[in-house]
């Protein structure tokens, strides 16, 4: 009687580990995008320059005595924050280096950011975000590189 064959065994073939590819590292913004006191950062070809409270030099008021104002950017090509001038300190650096410090309207002062002035270079068809300024302390522009 014949004795029937055992099917062939398979032999392993070894698995090749993949290496992981690492993430390309995020795009940054070319030097001298944004002003210096100003932290740059890209996204979808979207440069921002955000101004920070206590970071890069930038102090600004009390939140509680902000008042911010963009809507002027647009037409006039400028932008500022203002503030009564009795609750800010002394030691207080009343504007960043981009700002003309204004302060001859009674009780409010003012920080006012002017394109083309104090080496403030905003490209054409930029946007200007005042809205986080009370909540976060950061105003910014924003524009396509």
């Amino acid at each position: 009687v014949p004795t029937p064959i055992p099917p062939p065994v398979p032999t392993p073939v070894p698995t090749r580990r993949r290496t992981p590819t690492p993430a390309p590292p995020a795009p940054t913004p070319a030097a001298g995008a944004c002003p210096a006191e100003c932290v740059a950062s890209m996204s979808n070809g979207v440069t921002t320059c955000t101004w920070q409270n206590n970071t890069n030099g930038v102090v600004l008021p009390p939140p509680s005595t902000l008042v911010p104002v963009c809507r002027y950017f647009r037409n006039y090509g400028l932008f500022y924050y203002r503030w009564r001038k009795d609750t800010a300190p002394a030691t207080l650096q009343p504007c960043p280096p981009t700002a003309l410090y204004e302060r001859s309207w009674g009780t409010q002062a003012y920080c006012v950011f002017y394109n083309r002035r104090r080496g403030l270079n905003i490209p054409s068809g930029a946007t200007v975000d005042c809205s986080d300024l009370v909540s976060s302390g950061t105003f910014s522009y924003s524009y396509r590189s």
